[in-house]
């Protein structure tokens, strides 16, 4: 019986190993990419020798492909994010290809920047009685690199509100972020409190920058609160019986002013140009005072932001300027209120080419071909 030849061969040519398809992220930063094998395998010669081959499309620009079918190299060119497909082709060492042989992929670029932003925690509440100034919101500002496409998380910390003659404790402002970078709220104000004047209301709340002490009728400079390093600074201390003045709150850039024959200012704010216009933040409220037949007077808020301190006649300290993260004012005598603490502010700015454009919160958006710039007054997110 005769045996057809051809019958009895069967072809065998290379078959992928790696998948089809999407490769993943890949980063344009001016490094080279960590080195890409691809694997293809001829089943019936496992010993065979692969080579591989660019037979459609590109590789992005700056990377390789050897021989061997490692694909390396360092991205560049690119100005906005992209997908780029290619084919490659894997011949076995008898350079016979098959429909197998052939696979088909995809990279997705990314192209690294930098974001600035300027995260401002809430300012705290100015105290209650010739009560301290309130501390002004953490101050940060630097710039972060986006690496890969992610949410980031934002939150914007409100403003405390100033004390009562209730409660007679201001209250700190809340906490800002981007992502992982923490501005802590500012402290709240000391109040001249009811009966023994406890130092738990005297003294100033610390925070981002510290608020500041309160007056009292007993023979003690209650201090000020304590700021956080890096973003703010101490609140001044409140005097001693008369002449019945109170410390200011911290601010960005200095203390808050100390209690003399005059209550204490707020300690001043940190300018930033990042919204392409100069404007103050994180300024401290000034102290409350007596002001009586002694003549003492109330601090006033930093960089114009911060509170006023209340004076005579029951005065309320002053409200800070929102969406600056300053202090409130303390409150005068007998019976004047802390002025509130503003509320902070994330403000972002990045590229224009990179801007995704993919937000939550409603943030506002300043652009042109140059760059973007999202003020972000409440909570929300970014996508890289």
């Amino acid at each position: 019986m005769a045996y057809n030849k051809k019958l009895l061969y069967v072809r065998s040519v290379a078959s992928w190993d790696t998948p089809e398809g999407d490769l993943g992220i890949f980063v344009q930063n001016g490094n080279p990419i960590e080195p890409f094998q691809f694997i293809a395998t001829e089943v019936k010669e496992p010993d065979s020798v692969i080579s591989y081959s660019l037979t459609e499309g590109s590789l992005p620009n700056g990377l390789s492909l050897s021989s061997s079918g490692e694909m390396s190299g360092t991205i560049s060119g690119y100005v906005s994010q992209e997908t780029v497909n290619f084919t490659i082709t894997a011949t076995d060492d008898e350079g016979e290809v098959g429909v197998v042989s052939v696979r088909s992929f995809s990279m997705r670029l990314f192209i690294s920047y930098s974001i600035e932003y300027l995260v401002v925690a809430g300012g705290g509440g100015g105290g209650a009685r010739f009560g301290g100034g309130g501390g002004a919101g953490g101050f940060l500002t630097s710039t972060y690199t986006a690496n890969s496409t992610s949410i980031i998380p934002i939150s914007v910390g409100a403003g405390a509100p100033g004390a009562n003659l209730t409660s007679f404790k201001a209250a700190n402002g809340a906490n800002s972020s981007f992502g992982d970078i923490l501005a802590i709220g500012g402290g709240g104000g000391g109040s001249y409190g009811p009966g023994a004047n406890a130092s738990s209301v005297a003294i100033g709340g610390s925070g981002g920058s510290g608020g500041g002490g309160a007056s009292s009728e007993d023979p003690t400079n209650y201090s000020g609160g304590t700021g956080t390093a890096g973003q703010g600074n101490n609140g001044g201390f409140g005097s001693q019986k008369s002449p019945y003045t109170s410390g200011g709150g911290g601010g960005a850039t200095s203390a808050g002013g100390n209690a003399g024959s005059n209550a204490g200012n707020g300690g001043s704010g940190a300018s930033s140009s990042i919204t392409n216009v100069l404007n103050f933040y994180a300024a401290g409220g000034g102290g409350g005072s007596y002001q009586s037949s002694n003549g003492s007077l109330p601090g006033t808020g930093g960089s114009s932001i911060g509170g006023n301190g209340g004076g005579p006649t029951n005065a309320p300290g002053t409200s800070a300027v929102e969406n600056t993260g300053s202090g409130g004012g303390g409150g005068g005598y007998p019976d004047g209120v802390g002025g509130n603490g503003s509320s902070g502010i994330v403000i972002i700015k990045m590229p224009t080419p990179n801007y995704t454009g993919i937000t939550t919160g409603s943030p506002s958006v300043i652009t042109d071909s140059v760059s973007t710039i999202l003020i972000y007054n409440g909570s929300g997110t970014y996508t890289t």
